[in-house]
């Protein structure tokens, strides 16, 4: 996806942002749904639904360049399978094992991670300013999940759930550095209509054979209108954003957005749950803010600023 020069140079950041926005809701109320709603169900059925709506506007576009299809069928499945049936497995299962605080902390060195992955698989330039905002922002979702509390962080205990959630990050990382390898020519929607119709075939596999948990659950109007939600804001629409994004900007930029999701999490318990809006949130807020700018903004707009 091209994004022209002038006010459309933000267009990926903008999709970043709403991206984020997405999965922060995701996260809240994914960790209530996993006590109802068993964790293959949530990497299955959100996807099933998804697919049905992306198939009338990808399929066409999908069998117009079939010859690609053709060619790099077995790239295009790999690169799903990261995402899809790795990482969310890995994510869901984790978050029935582990706690908030720990899931969150992990979840927190996805940039780094990818960053670093760019760097040894494809020599990708790491530049001193990408890595101080990196960890500025770093610095900034550790004040939020900690509570502005740094001695929470020496009674944290490691558990199997947060190892799963370490495996997932990994898986995500990896899916984010090998976007690049989209061939040239296939549209975004069609490219994310292969992998997600196949890794959907791979999560059904393992949903029904309940090597997870139990494929009955109660389809009450909630869980309903929790897999619906699911289905087309953090997985349909995200991965669309994300994916546009990671190839305007890059892997190692576009996965720094991802500080913005415990804070956009704090924020939205705040205005929909009605918790008290403190101090560290501010302090937070400010730090995973001025972290962003500095890791991601182009070189030549930070230096028009400080002239």
């Amino acid at each position: 996806m091209d994004f022209p020069s002038g006010i459309k140079r933000f267009t990926p950041y903008i999709l970043l942002s709403l991206n984020m926005l997405f999965w922060s809701v995701n996260n809240v109320i994914s960790k209530a749904a996993v006590s109802d709603i068993p964790p293959a169900a949530l990497a299955f059925w959100p996807w099933v639904i998804g697919v049905s709506l992306l198939t009338p506007w990808a399929f066409p576009r999908l069998w117009k360049r079939r010859d690609l299809l053709a060619k790099h069928w077995l790239k295009l499945v790999s690169i799903g399978t990261l995402s899809i049936i790795f990482f969310y497995h890995l994510f869901y299962n984790a978050l029935t094992y582990t706690t908030v605080i720990n899931s969150s902390l992990i979840a927190a060195i996805l940039p780094v991670i990818t960053m670093i992955l760019a760097w040894m698989l494809y020599r990708d330039s790491i530049t001193s300013r990408q890595i101080t905002g990196t960890f500025v922002a770093l610095f900034g979702v550790v004040v939020v999940i900690v509570e502005g509390n740094f001695t929470i962080l020496a009674s944290l205990s490691v558990n199997v759930g947060d190892l799963l959630m370490l495996a997932a990050v990994t898986s995500f990382a990896l899916y984010s550095v090998l976007l690049r390898h989209i061939p040239e020519g296939l549209d975004p929607l069609a490219f994310l209509w292969v992998f997600a119709f196949s890794s959907t075939i791979g999560n059904g596999i393992i949903y029904f054979s309940q090597v997870f948990s139990p494929v009955h659950f109660d389809l009450t109007w909630p869980a309903v209108a929790t897999i619906l939600f699911i289905s087309i804001f953090p997985t349909i629409l995200a991965f669309i954003f994300y994916n546009a994004g990671v190839r305007a900007l890059g892997a190692a930029v576009a996965s720094q957005f991802l500080y913005l999701v415990p804070i956009l999490a704090a924020l939205l318990a705040v205005l929909l749950l009605g918790e008290e809006f403190r101090f560290y949130h501010l302090v937070g807020l400010i730090v995973i803010l001025v972290g962003l700018y500095v890791a991601t903004a182009p070189k030549s707009f930070i230096s028009s600023r400080l002239k």
